[in-house]
């Protein structure tokens, strides 16, 4: 299973946030983001590269609603579990690391309706 591969699915990050990559139909997918405390957010994300040997996938996630598209590195080991995002510009120990849970690809009710419950009233 190659890192392209990988990440399909339902992961958890070290924020409290759920990510959801659905597969690709040719280099493209949708990529939806529930943060611990908000609203779904989703985005297109294109593979524009992928590098077995480095176990790394390179995509291009840009807003569903339009605007810059913004490129992210993960890289994704054979065993699956775990994913860090190699491109954020902060050092290695605080990248973004998740963790996978399911095969999922939307959110449930549960978890959307508890990031809403968790956001703040304004």
């Amino acid at each position: 299973e190659t890192p392209r591969a990988r990440i399909v699915g339902h992961w958890t990050t070290d924020t409290g946030a759920h990510v959801y990559f659905s597969p690709t139909v040719g280099d493209e997918g949708l990529l939806i983001v529930v943060p611990q405390s908000g609203t779904r957010e989703e985005f297109q994300y294109e593979v524009v590269e992928e590098d077995i040997e480095e176990e790394t996938v390179t995509v291009e996630v840009t807003p569903e609603a339009g605007g810059e598209g913004e490129v992210r590195v993960y890289r994704i080991p054979p065993d699956g579990i775990f994913m860090r995002e190699l491109s954020e510009d902060v050092p290695d120990a605080e990248k973004t690391e998740y963790i996978f849970v399911d095969t999922e690809t939307q959110p449930s009710p549960y978890i959307e309706t508890t990031a809403a419950e968790a956001t703040p009233a304004e």
